[in-house]
């Protein structure tokens, strides 16, 4: 089931209940939560509560450090599929799977050497 997405009268403007009310018990221990389909509802919800807990600059810390290990882990794969690619070589095809294959070609004109160039999968 699909969860409504839905502001209530007494919802602030730009809030959302299912991301910024409280967090229901789940229904069934086994139901699988709405973030993630590996994760149960009742582990979902604790973190949840986690996050909410957190500051400001605590939740950009998370999500800058987050970012940092996507991009590096990216930026892995592109070398291992790509051992002997160049620094910019590696970033062309990094930017690929970030903006796609037309986007990066059109404002990195040098990424059109690449033929074999791959986008996001």
């Amino acid at each position: 089931m699909t969860p409504t997405v839905s502001r209530s009268k007494d919802q602030p403007r730009g809030t959302h209940a299912l991301y910024n009310g409280p967090v229901s018990e789940p229904a069934s221990p086994s139901r699988k939560a709405i973030l993630s389909t590996d994760t149960t509802a009742d582990i979902e919800q604790r973190q949840i509560e986690a996050w909410r807990r957190l500051s400001p600059l605590e939740r950009l810390r998370l999500v800058s450090d987050t970012t940092r290990a996507i991009t590096n882990l990216s930026l892995a794969g592109v070398r291992r599929r790509y051992p002997h690619a160049t620094e910019r070589e590696c970033f062309l095809r990094l930017a690929a799977i970030r903006l796609g294959v037309e986007t990066t070609r059109r404002i990195y004109p040098d990424a059109a050497e690449l033929t074999d160039l791959r986008g996001p999968a």
